[in-house]
């Protein structure tokens, strides 16, 4: 309880810069500009992969998580997975890679909301909001295809969603997006 009470009298402008979530998203924010700028600078992920074969997959599945935290491009490297690796193996690996983005940016929040003591914050919401089903599964999945998974994340990590209940409904609702892209990628390639 005391330490509740001493993040209280800590102005927010100093709470934000010692916010181990916030830097770390700012951190990783800069690590996936620098990533994108690489990915372009090298050829794209076609020369990657014209480059070295089935292991470039290694290197751009961790590039499109990183870079989809931010939330930027992944879209366009889930295509290039598909249009490189064909629609099948091509969702699959946009779909890992989601994941991966999800479960770092639900870390994040989560950890910014312990930095921040949101919990109180919650508590003062009007009691409609505070029973806004964000835990359950139509949010948790449904939000997610049409809007994409930031806003679910990151709604998930402020309301303290279990971890697993998370993870599976983010698996369940990626999937669709996945091969939406996928499709989209092999069918680009032929045109």
């Amino acid at each position: 309880m005391l330490e509740k009470c001493e993040k209280a009298t800590i102005p927010v402008w100093r709470r934000i810069l010692v916010s181990q979530g916030l830097r770390f998203a700012a951190g990783l924010a800069v690590f996936a500009w620098i990533l994108h700028r690489w990915l372009e600078a090298s050829g794209g992920p076609e020369t990657l992969v014209a480059r070295y074969g089935m292991l470039a997959a290694a290197i751009l599945v961790p590039a499109q998580a990183i870079i989809a935290f931010v939330p930027l491009l992944g879209e366009m490297i889930a295509m290039t997975n598909a249009a490189l690796y064909g629609f099948w193996l091509g969702a699959l690996l946009s779909w890992v890679a989601w994941m991966a983005a999800s479960v770092l940016q639900y870390g994040v929040v989560r950890q910014t909301v312990s930095d921040f003591d949101l919990d109180a914050t919650y508590a003062r919401l009007p009691h409609w909001m505070r029973r806004f089903p964000v835990s359950h599964p139509v949010f948790l999945i449904g939000v997610r295809i049409p809007f994409g998974g930031p806003i679910v994340n990151t709604a998930a990590g402020v309301f303290g969603v279990p971890l697993w209940r998370h993870l599976w409904c983010a698996a369940v609702g990626i999937a669709p997006r996945a091969m939406f892209f996928a499709g989209l990628g092999v069918g680009a390639l032929r045109i």
